[in-house]
Protein backbone atom coordinates (compact mmCIF):
# COMPACT_ATOMS: atom_id res chain seq x y z
CA UNK A 1 0.00 0.00 0.00
CA UNK A 2 1.35 3.27 -1.20
CA UNK A 3 0.95 6.02 1.85
CA UNK A 4 0.84 10.03 1.05
CA UNK A 5 3.62 10.74 3.54
CA UNK A 6 3.07 14.18 3.44
CA UNK A 7 -0.04 14.27 3.37
CA UNK A 8 0.20 12.78 7.06
CA UNK A 9 2.76 15.23 8.32
CA UNK A 10 5.68 13.36 7.85
CA UNK A 11 8.73 14.90 5.76
CA UNK A 12 9.82 12.06 3.94
CA UNK A 13 9.70 8.42 3.89
CA UNK A 14 12.59 8.23 6.09
CA UNK A 15 10.55 10.40 8.94
CA UNK A 16 7.59 7.89 8.09
CA UNK A 17 9.92 4.64 8.91
CA UNK A 18 11.57 6.50 12.09
CA UNK A 19 8.05 7.29 13.44
CA UNK A 20 6.89 3.59 12.51
CA UNK A 21 10.35 1.74 14.63
CA UNK A 22 10.20 4.43 17.34
CA UNK A 23 8.72 1.89 20.33
CA UNK A 24 6.27 4.72 20.67
CA UNK A 25 2.58 3.63 19.82
CA UNK A 26 1.21 6.50 17.91
CA UNK A 27 -1.49 7.94 15.76
CA UNK A 28 -1.31 10.60 13.09
CA UNK A 29 -4.70 11.80 11.15
CA UNK A 30 -5.64 13.37 7.83
CA UNK A 31 -8.34 14.47 6.38
CA UNK A 32 -9.58 13.34 2.98
CA UNK A 33 -12.42 14.89 0.45
CA UNK A 34 -14.19 12.10 -1.41
CA UNK A 35 -16.08 13.09 -4.71
CA UNK A 36 -19.06 10.72 -5.40
CA UNK A 37 -20.63 12.52 -8.48
CA UNK A 38 -18.03 14.99 -10.46
CA UNK A 39 -21.50 16.31 -12.16
CA UNK A 40 -23.47 17.21 -9.49
CA UNK A 41 -20.55 18.17 -7.25
CA UNK A 42 -21.68 16.01 -4.56
CA UNK A 43 -18.24 14.69 -2.51
CA UNK A 44 -18.23 14.03 1.61
CA UNK A 45 -15.02 14.22 4.46
CA UNK A 46 -13.23 11.17 5.53
CA UNK A 47 -11.06 11.21 8.56
CA UNK A 48 -7.80 8.57 8.03
CA UNK A 49 -5.77 7.48 10.94
CA UNK A 50 -2.33 5.95 10.26
CA UNK A 51 -1.69 4.02 13.50
CA UNK A 52 1.89 2.49 14.62
CA UNK A 53 2.63 0.04 17.56
CA UNK A 54 6.08 1.23 16.89
CA UNK A 55 7.65 -1.71 16.49
CA UNK A 56 7.11 -1.32 12.68
CA UNK A 57 3.65 -2.63 13.09
CA UNK A 58 1.17 -0.15 11.32
CA UNK A 59 -2.46 0.24 10.12
CA UNK A 60 -4.41 3.16 8.59
CA UNK A 61 -7.95 3.39 9.20
CA UNK A 62 -10.72 4.86 7.24
CA UNK A 63 -13.47 6.69 8.60
CA UNK A 64 -15.75 4.39 6.61
CA UNK A 65 -16.87 1.11 5.90
CA UNK A 66 -18.44 -0.44 2.53
CA UNK A 67 -20.22 -2.67 5.04
CA UNK A 68 -21.08 -0.07 7.68
CA UNK A 69 -20.94 3.22 5.89
CA UNK A 70 -20.37 5.55 8.61
CA UNK A 71 -21.35 3.53 11.21
CA UNK A 72 -17.82 1.47 10.65
CA UNK A 73 -14.44 2.03 9.53
CA UNK A 74 -12.25 0.13 7.47
CA UNK A 75 -8.75 -1.03 8.32
CA UNK A 76 -5.45 -2.15 6.34
CA UNK A 77 -1.95 -2.98 7.51
CA UNK A 78 0.29 -0.91 5.89
CA UNK A 79 3.45 -2.44 4.49
CA UNK A 80 3.90 -5.31 7.66
CA UNK A 81 2.19 -8.64 8.32
CA UNK A 82 0.81 -7.87 12.24
CA UNK A 83 0.39 -4.41 14.03
CA UNK A 84 -0.53 -4.51 17.83
CA UNK A 85 -3.52 -2.37 19.19
CA UNK A 86 -3.96 -2.00 23.15
CA UNK A 87 -7.85 -1.36 24.07
CA UNK A 88 -7.19 2.06 25.51
CA UNK A 89 -5.32 3.49 21.98
CA UNK A 90 -8.18 1.06 19.77
CA UNK A 91 -10.78 3.48 22.25
CA UNK A 92 -9.11 6.79 21.26
CA UNK A 93 -8.97 6.55 17.85
CA UNK A 94 -12.64 5.01 17.56
CA UNK A 95 -13.87 8.13 19.89
CA UNK A 96 -12.11 10.52 17.61
CA UNK A 97 -13.24 8.85 14.04
CA UNK A 98 -17.23 8.51 15.55
CA UNK A 99 -16.64 12.11 16.53
CA UNK A 100 -16.13 13.29 12.92
CA UNK A 101 -18.34 10.84 11.50
CA UNK A 102 -21.59 12.33 13.61
CA UNK A 103 -20.00 16.17 12.55
CA UNK A 104 -18.46 17.14 16.28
Amino acid sequence: MMIDYKGFGFVDKDHFLRWRTSFYPDAVYKLKRIVDDEEDNDSFDLIDCLYTDGDDGVMKFTSFSEVFDSYGVSVELVDCQYCDLSFKFMEKISRKMKKFNQGK
